[in-house]
Parts: structure tokens; C-alpha cells; sequence
């Protein structure tokens, strides 16, 4: 009778697994098929007009992706997507990032925290600030504006400089922010704790 029950249970678990492949495959060409924005849905004209939300049938916190679009187009989307993802079955999977929505050359666009730790460290050398003291550039900056997260310069290997408080970010020091991203002094990404 065991053998029975597992030999049961072994072919149950391979059918779902055939079955949730399947699913998903179908949820990616619908997603791709029917689900589309108007391109006027993304334009924009400064940050403010951004709204973070998923991109497809499945939020980030069911494996699916975020981006932005124009928050006058939000409602609108949300409906669209409560009509064609009917019967959609998403998987459970956190792969939301921490982040915000920007107007980026008159489009709206999710950023990743790592990518506007990046931005604004590319943004910081051209404008010539020096970075080889490894400063914090998010502080008393309004360009980051990513809650609870600051961006910071640190030299990959570590140095002594790095460890400097006058080189770290205040808001992480002071408790404010409970977490950061380092960039190297060419602006390459080394870590989000």
C-alpha cells in the first residue's frame, strides 16, 4: 500500500509540474499579446507624474516586474489588467526591488535602487565632484529620493578612507535609513545591504 502512495504522489507531483510550466508559458504570451501600453500611458514631464506598478499580469510580489507609467493612466491600467488576466495563475515569488518611478527624456521608468545609486554617481563625476574620498551622495539630495536607502562611494577593495564618518552617509549613521548601496569611485556597483 506505501509503494502504491508513493508511486501516487510521484506522478501527482510530476503532473503538476507539467501543468505549472504550462501555465506559465501561457501567462507570458498572454502578457506579451494582450497587455500593452499606449505609448502616451509612459510619457511625462518631470518625476511627479510617475507611478510605480507592475508591468504585466503578475505583481513583483508574484514574480513579476515593475515599472512605471503616467499616474493620470494608472486606474486605466489597473483596469486593463483586471480584465485580461483573468484566470492567469502567477506564482508565488517576491521579486520586488526597492526603487522609484522617474521621467527619464519624457518616459516614465521604474529605476532600481543599485541603478540610481549608479546614475547619481555618474551624475556626481560629471558635474566634477571628487570621489575618491569615497562621500555619500545622497544626503541633503533631492535627486535620490529612495526612502530608507542611502548611496554611498566606497572604494572596491575597502580602504581606511571608507570607514571615515565624514565619508559615510549621515542618514545611515543617524539611524534614519537602515540601508545602502555602494558604488565604486568609477561608479560601478559593489553592493546592496
Amino acid at each position: 500500500m506505501k509503494k502504491t502512495y508513493a508511486v501516487f504522489s510521484v506522478v501527482f507531483v510530476l503532473l503538476i509540474s507539467g501543468c505549472v510550466q504550462q501555465a506559465g508559458e501561457t501567462m507570458n504570451e498572454t502578457e506579451n499579446q494582450s497587455l500593452q501600453f499606449d505609448d502616451v500611458w509612459k510619457s511625462c514631464q518631470t518625476d511627479s507624474d510617475c507611478m510605480e506598478t507592475q508591468a504585466g499580469c503578475c505583481s513583483c510580489r508574484n514574480g513579476g516586474t515593475q515599472t512605471a507609467i503616467n499616474k493620470v493612466y494608472l486606474n486605466l491600467w489597473e483596469e486593463q489588467i483586471s480584465e485580461k488576466c483573468q484566470g492567469i495563475f502567477c506564482i508565488t515569488m517576491y521579486a520586488c526591488q526597492e526603487g522609484k518611478a522617474v521621467c527619464d527624456a519624457g518616459q516614465c521608468r521604474f529605476l532600481a535602487v543599485q541603478e540610481a545609486c549608479v546614475e547619481l554617481c555618474e551624475a556626481a563625476k560629471a558635474e566634477g565632484m571628487v570621489l575618491s574620498d569615497g562621500p555619500c551622495l545622497s544626503d541633503n539630495n533631492p535627486e535620490w529620493g529612495i526612502e530608507n536607502w542611502v548611496c554611498d562611494v566606497a572604494h572596491s577593495p575597502r580602504q581606511s578612507v571608507d570607514n571615515q564618518p565624514e565619508n559615510q552617509c549621515q542618514e545611515f549613521r543617524s539611524g534614519k535609513a537602515s540601508h545602502f548601496v555602494e558604488v565604486d569611485t568609477d561608479c560601478g556597483f559593489i553592493r546592496a545591504v
